[in-house]
């Protein structure tokens, strides 16, 4: 094993290639997921029906094929895992912004025989949103899951660290994507679709040869299965590098592994993933994680509609999106402060409790004013940019402890059902805004979500109190509690 560094150094060949990967996969996920939305929404303005139904059919097929999408990925050769999921999802992107432009183009001279076209197109244009929330979780759990930790360990870089800097690649292609993406739609909506469709065009090569050079240069990622106790001892001796939950580390390495899915077997069926997800020592701190899923209150489709209602230009709420985007960029900076200082346990609890009090600052304008005013808009943009430092802290949080706890054999799969399970709350959340879809009767969906945001923060209490009472079951290292 190669030694670790206490830092960065120059970064090498192959160090400089997973950061281009980063850029081209995030870049491309940030400004797709942003301006389909986008162009979805600016379409059919005045509703926020279409965003959800949108919405509905990704959460929807995220968590029915989550189990299948971990498993694909633990069974493929790394490198044609990835290369698979990329090009699905780049493709995807492709047709659906085609389609985009045609129904922009019917839209202008509607007949009898344009509007059925339009509702084919609508339909195409959902079921490829669907296959672009799975290749895009794929690439997610191919990645930054198996890919980042596997590279990281054969060139001697320290996990947190390099974890954290990608990390802030993605944040930035986050914040500088849509709002390129939101400057061209404002002055010619078709020009931007062009763009977007161009670059998944283009980066698709380019991220191809990356990824076959980091392939090539790391062995280890050939290397798919290993012995039990190597993949053990490796496991060990890497938990007690990082000080991550000694208490656990040798437990979790004896238990089996999830059994290897067969055709008379299909995952889509195998409740063997979710029962393995509940059975995690830290399943009340990820499950409220989850639970923050069950949300409007984020830049989303169901927020860019509504703002869009009430009278607000594309550059506006990209201006938003932007400080909302800084804001989860300071809580980058902010959760390992917070966790050296108290621990990853008390750290997620008082980033929770930052958004209770986040939304409860700006949630008086919201219940005494008219929810179809901009002044309302504008506070419940506020109170949504200042609470994103509190979700991107607990996020980080939880997954630290989440990853300290997941036995590698079954890194993928419990990836993939954690997904999924936020996903199912995120369905959740498309699911009051299709029975809520006019903006006017945008405040019962806001109500809901700022009511589990309280439910979230009582379920990690919970987890908090049990840590407490039950320390030889469960240790957090740094942690005072």
């Amino acid at each position: 094993m190669a030694p670790r560094t206490t830092g960065f150094c120059f970064p090498g060949p192959v160090v400089r290639d997973v950061y281009l990967i980063q850029l081209l996969a995030s870049w491309a996920i940030r400004s797709s997921e942003f301006s389909l939305v986008l162009f979805l929404a600016g379409t059919f303005p005045g509703t926020l029906l279409y965003v959800s139904i949108h919405g509905i059919g990704r959460s929807l097929a995220a968590v029915l094929l989550g189990p299948w999408v971990g498993a694909f990925v633990d069974r493929q050769d790394r490198l044609r895992a990835m290369h698979r999921a990329v090009f699905c999802q780049r493709a995807s992107v492709v047709l659906s912004c085609a389609l985009m432009l045609m129904v922009r183009r019917m839209q202008h001279s509607l007949t009898e025989a344009h509007g059925l076209t339009l509702h084919v197109c609508l339909c195409l244009f959902f079921a490829l949103a669907c296959v672009e929330k799975v290749a895009a979780m794929a690439n997610f759990v191919a990645w930054e899951r198996d890919w980042v930790v596997v590279v990281a360990e054969a060139h001697g870089l320290r996990r947190q660290n390099f974890n954290a800097s990608l990390r802030r690649v993605d944040l930035a292609c986050k914040l500088f994507a849509p709002s390129l993406v939101g400057f061209l739609d404002t002055y010619w909506s078709q020009l931007a679709m062009f763009v977007v469709l161009l670059w998944n065009v283009c980066s698709i090569a380019v991220e191809f040869w990356a990824t076959r050079r980091v392939y090539n240069r790391t062995p280890q990622l050939a290397l798919k299965s290993s012995t039990s106790s190597s993949s053990a001892s490796s496991t060990t001796e890497k938990l007690e590098d990082e000080k991550e939950l000694f208490a656990f580390s040798q437990s979790l390495l004896a238990e089996p592994t999830l059994p290897t899915p067969t055709p008379t077997a299909p995952v889509l069926l195998s409740l063997a993933p979710w029962r393995e997800y509940v059975r995690s020592p830290v399943f009340l701190a990820s499950f409220s994680g989850c639970i923050l899923y069950f949300t409007v209150l984020y830049f989303g489709g169901q927020i860019i509609s509504y703002l869009f209602s009430l009278g607000f230009t594309s550059m506006e709420v990209t201006m938003l999106r932007m400080a909302s985007v800084l804001s989860e960029l300071g809580g980058t900076w902010m959760a390992p402060i917070m966790m050296d200082k108290v621990g990853p346990a008390r750290a997620g609890l008082f980033f929770l409790f930052w958004q209770v009090v986040c939304l409860a600052i700006f949630a008086g304008p919201v219940i005494t004013h008219g929810i179809t005013t901009k002044f309302v808009g504008l506070a419940l943009a506020l109170g949504i940019t200042f609470k994103r430092l509190g979700l991107w802290g607990a996020d980080l949080s939880i997954q630290y402890m989440v990853q300290a706890t997941t036995p590698p054999q079954s890194r993928a799969v419990l990836s993939t059902t954690e997904v999924a399970c936020q996903q199912l709350f995120e369905l959740f959340a498309c699911v009051t805004t299709t029975i809520f879809s006019r903006p006017d009767q945008f405040l019962y969906p806001v109500l809901i979500s700022y009511s589990m945001i309280i439910v979230a923060t009582a379920c990690y209490s919970l987890f908090v109190w049990k840590m407490k009472y039950n320390r030889h079951h469960a240790m957090i290292p740094n942690d005072n509690s």
